[in-house]
């Protein structure tokens, strides 16, 4: 992902492996995104995008995952700040097309 983003976008990104460490990482300074894998050691995706949400309300997320997630889970477990789910296996230009979209891109 983190290559996707730099060398695809030319977007800085911080990584981590661990969604405890993610979230510690969010005193580091406000980001402008967070993207999140669905499945991570400890809780799932909807969760952390909702700790993040509940930190950083203002801070929007993008999801992405490999599993087969309906449109009502989704729905059902959205955190406010999801501008959407983004299915593997995926490319640069469709982290770009959703980021365009929100206006987070040129």
């Amino acid at each position: 992902m983190g290559a996707l983003l730099e060398h695809g976008l030319g977007v800085k990104a911080r990584i981590y492996n661990d969604p405890v460490a993610a979230l510690e990482g969010l005193s580091e300074g406000s980001p402008t995104l967070v993207i999140s894998d669905y499945r991570m050691p400890g809780l799932d995706g909807f969760d952390f995008l909702r700790e993040v949400a509940r930190r950083l309300p203002d801070v929007p997320s993008i999801m992405v995952t490999g599993n087969a997630l309906d449109a009502e889970t989704i729905a059902r477990r959205k955190p406010p700040s999801l501008l959407g789910v983004l299915f593997k296996p995926l490319s640069w230009r469709d982290i770009a097309a959703i980021m365009r979209k929100h206006a987070l891109l040129p």
